[in-house]
């Protein structure tokens, strides 16, 4: 299965956020503020995000300044570097899968744009740790064939001839599109508000061990939750 390894819970779209433009009031007049808007924001590849790639040593991912000691709490909650073009705050957070797995938020101002999956950083620490996934939630960061967070099942499937699959894994439910031509370490990860549940069942009401695909009608408030980006293991020879 081309996704074997990735197991995401379909409640893992609730980190999804989408950002808004604020308002500004000059000169008695209203004007939308186009500092996000203009902003040139990199593409999502099979190599990563921009600059931000698989591999990369997670040290070299953290926004790092000069500060007092110990640092004031300005120093701490405020920052004006922009990492790998996308980025300029960060969070860390432990999600109950497994074991637990630490993950590194990634924000834009207040918008969650992508996140870090750093499950040997509890064993490794930062210093002897790489980037080994990346899941983006972030509809302005978007692939080069204009596929990005937020599309609806029926865009998906119009305008990409995206199959939509449920799978059962180990720890946790996978709803994902197919889309042909997508390299095969982007994972397309769907939530849906409800899902025909008959269509992942066989005919004695066990669940399917094979994948189930499932039509727009199967579906409910469909959409694209996260593209998740891993190590190529086709390249590279790894496993």
């Amino acid at each position: 299965m081309k996704h074997s390894k990735l197991y995401f819970s379909v409640a893992l779209s609730t980190l999804l956020l989408f950002g808004c433009n604020s308002q500004s009031s000059k000169s008695g007049e209203q004007t939308k503020d186009l500092s996000s808007t203009n902003k040139s924001f990199p593409t999502v590849t099979e190599q990563g995000v921009g600059e931000l790639k698989i591999g990369t040593p997670l040290a070299e991912c953290l926004i790092v300044e000069e500060s007092s000691w110990p640092p004031t709490k300005e120093e701490i909650t405020s920052c004006n570097e922009t990492k790998c073009g996308f980025y300029n705050k960060m969070g860390i957070k432990q999600m109950a899968l497994g074991e637990g797995t630490p993950y590194l938020l990634l924000y834009d101002n207040d918008e969650l744009m992508a996140a870090l999956e750093c499950y040997s950083l509890m064993d490794n620490g930062i210093y002897s740790t790489n980037v080994g996934k990346i899941v983006v939630y972030s509809p302005k960061l978007k692939m080069d064939n204009g596929i990005y967070v937020g599309m609806t099942a029926k865009d998906m499937a119009d305008k990409f001839g995206a199959d939509i699959k449920f799978a059962e894994g180990a720890e946790a439910d996978v709803l994902e599109f197919e889309v042909a031509d997508i390299p095969s370490n982007i994972m397309l990860v769907a939530s849906a508000k409800k899902i025909n549940k008959e269509k992942t069942e066989s005919e004695y009401g066990e669940v399917n061990i094979n994948d189930s695909y499932l039509t727009l009608n199967d579906v409910e408030d469909c959409v694209l939750s996260a593209i998740v980006i891993e190590q190529n293991t086709e390249a590279d020879g790894t496993y």
